[in-house]
């Protein structure tokens, strides 16, 4: 398409009602990285890891993220995707929680669309997000709260009470510098979904720098 302008709008209306070419309430930018199904093949397409994660912190740099559309709110958390940069996630998340959202009548950034915007708050304040539906796989954020306890339906899900801690949390201390999952130190860049309901305890040590 020429000329592409990836901030382009269409028709007589400005965005978030009509979108850019091609595009539905968005544009190129809002679109670019809205495929959860495959963020290998996204990255590969993109020049690898090192060109991914430019463009993707351009993105923040530059405005483009927002917070209140659906096909962005992943996108602070496929940095996880990338060795050593996770700290990118925690850093966006953390800000995001605390920019975008708040406890007054106007504490969402936009519609909540059954849910979805405070689904996003509650799962990032816990720790972790579902960035591609049908996964049995949550990315790590930057939790929230000192202490979270949920308690699961019995009927469903046989562990009860999922209980997440933090120690030396606050908002000078967002980065993420060690994980235990029942008193043992736990590696990965994601929880998975039987981690999740089987009961566990989840304890997150914060610090004021990344460690990468």
């Amino acid at each position: 398409m020429e000329p592409f302008d990836p901030l382009s709008t269409c028709c007589d209306q400005n965005w978030p009602s009509s979108g850019g070419p091609g595009f539905v309430e968005g544009n190129a930018w809002q679109y670019l990285f809205h495929a959860p199904q495959d963020r290998d093949g996204l990255r590969m397409l993109m020049g690898g890891d090192e060109a991914f994660v430019k463009k993707l912190q351009d993105c923040f740099d530059g405005g483009h993220y927002e917070p209140s559309n659906e096909p962005d709110l992943a996108w602070a958390y496929l940095f996880d995707d990338v060795p050593k940069n996770g700290w990118r996630t925690q850093k966006q998340v953390r800000h995001i929680l605390d920019d975008s959202y708040g406890a007054g009548p106007d504490g969402l950034p936009g519609n909540d669309d059954t849910g979805t915007l405070s689904a996003w708050y509650l799962f990032s304040a816990m720790g972790f997000y579902p960035v591609c539906p049908g996964s049995a796989r949550y990315e790590i954020g930057s939790p929230l709260f000192r202490q979270v306890e949920v308690h699961l339906d019995k009927e469903t899900y046989p562990g009860g009470i999922l209980t997440i801690k933090t120690i030396n949390n606050s908002d000078q201390d967002p980065y993420i510098q060690s994980i235990l999952i029942n008193g043992i130190e736990y590696k990965k860049n994601f929880l998975d979904h039987d981690t999740l309901v089987y009961g566990k305890t989840i304890v997150f040590r914060m610090g004021p720098e990344p460690k990468r």
